[in-house]
């Protein structure tokens, strides 16, 4: 993956990548909460379980009760996005405008 767009989204949202050769995910801890931006995954290894490999080393380092993450609806299949998310094992918090936030907690 790309050095420059980890230098990039960490400059500009504050958020960390986990990468692999096929995708990555982007996220930063807050204060009560791990924020998962986005996970993305190329065409060809979607539903190979990439995703939740990604997923899973975030967990890995992860040390906060709560996790959120969030759909917008505007993207173009959004629905495979949060029936993944949901899959995960995360609800559906509220929605604002074209966003749905969803939560796990442990």
């Amino acid at each position: 993956m790309n050095k420059l767009y980890a230098e990039y989204i960490k400059e500009r949202e504050n958020l960390e990548l986990i990468q692999s050769e096929y995708g990555f995910i982007s996220y930063r801890f807050e204060k009560d909460h791990l924020f998962i931006a986005d996970i993305f995954v190329t065409k060809d290894k979607r539903k190979s379980g990439e995703a939740k490999k990604l997923v899973e080393k975030l967990y890995a380092i992860n040390n906060k009760d709560k996790i959120l993450c969030a759909v917008c609806t505007d993207a173009i299949n959004w629905q495979e996005s949060k029936q993944f998310i949901e899959h995960m094992g995360y609800k559906e918090l509220y929605r604002e405008y074209t966003m749905i936030f969803l939560i796990k907690e442990k």
